[in-house]
């Protein structure tokens, strides 16, 4: 396993704030956040969310690019953060190495999959409140190429293109993924039951065929051609309910976020009891061959997703 100086951290919170501000932007004149026009981590998926002490927890990362480069990953974790977000799990990375005097871990592969053992002795020496929020955070980096360690504030990491060229910070994209410690609970990861297209089943390898609009717009209503309803509908069961170890009662809010290489949808967000988002193709995606994927989450850091394919003439 590679180490980075503890220089990259502070790096990666620039990434995260900036990746912030692309998140919110709205409006006609911005692509769409389920348009997935640049590299984009869209989910990091746990095979046990929950994890118990002593098991190893392993991660899926889902990236698409649209330009189809060799993406690098790079990997580091953060224990029991005062904040469950990216920023406080850096802060708690920065914190802990300079406590311990040790480099914060940092491992680089061209995997898009992780495992991190989670100590066996990991809640012993937490109160009854703070075993309440015990978790790992682990962060992960793609970058679409080579990936490196650096040595300074202003350059945390190197990202390389497959032309030697040096990449941006902001070329390379974080994300991160809690991981809850429990002693006994656990929660099981969505399941996405069957997808469908017009209410009919969508098998994976069907590719749907569609006309697209005569305009390039960012508002759904503009585009006058072919809407289609697409739906990933959760097997039976998935909605979990119940009482935790600490004697709360819970039920499941579950979701399904749409992203589409092209194209609009009418709400990229759909509660799982209501999955269906009408979709259209734009002007700009004649010719094209699209990805769809819908990613279902839970709120207790559960997750699946599925992928599909339109072709536009």
């Amino acid at each position: 396993m590679k180490h980075a100086s503890l220089s990259l951290l502070p790096g990666l919170a620039r990434v995260f704030g900036f990746a912030a501000l692309l998140g919110t932007a709205c409006g006609s004149d911005f692509d769409p956040s389920s348009r997935i026009t640049t590299l984009r981590v869209l989910a990091v998926k746990a095979d046990v969310s929950y994890a118990h002490p002593g098991e190893t927890v392993h991660l899926d990362v889902l990236a698409d690019d649209p330009a189809a480069r060799k993406i690098t990953y790079g990997y580091s974790y953060c224990v029991n953060p005062e904040l469950s977000t990216p920023q406080g799990c850096i802060a708690q990375l920065e914190s802990d190495a300079q406590k311990s005097g040790s480099l914060p871990p940092f491992s680089v592969t061209t995997d898009a999959t992780y495992a991190i053992d989670v100590p066996a002795n990991y809640l012993d020496q937490l109160s009854d409140a703070e075993k309440q929020n015990a978790q790992l955070g682990v962060i992960v980096v793609a970058c679409p190429g080579t990936l490196r360690p650096g040595t300074s504030a202003d350059a945390p990491y190197t990202c390389i293109d497959a032309a030697g060229n040096v990449l941006g910070l902001h070329d390379a994209i974080a994300g991160m993924k809690r991981i809850f410690v429990r002693s006994k609970d656990r929660n099981a990861n969505p399941l996405i039951g069957k997808v469908t297209w017009d209410d009919v089943d969508w098998p994976e390898a069907e590719v749907k065929t569609v006309a697209a609009c005569d305009v390039d717009t960012n508002t759904f209503d503009d585009c006058d051609a072919e809407k289609h309803g697409i739906a990933a509908v959760a097997a039976d069961g998935t909605v979990e309910t119940g009482t935790d170890e600490f004697g709360t009662s819970f039920e499941e809010q579950v979701v399904v976020q749409y992203y589409a290489t092209e194209g609009l949808f009418e709400n990229a967000v759909r509660i799982v009891s209501k999955p269906t988002s009408q979709f259209v193709a734009r002007k700009s995606s004649r010719g094209k061959v699209l990805t769809v994927i819908a990613v279902m989450r839970d709120d207790r850091g559960g997750m699946s997703w599925v992928t599909r394919k339109i072709a536009v003439k």
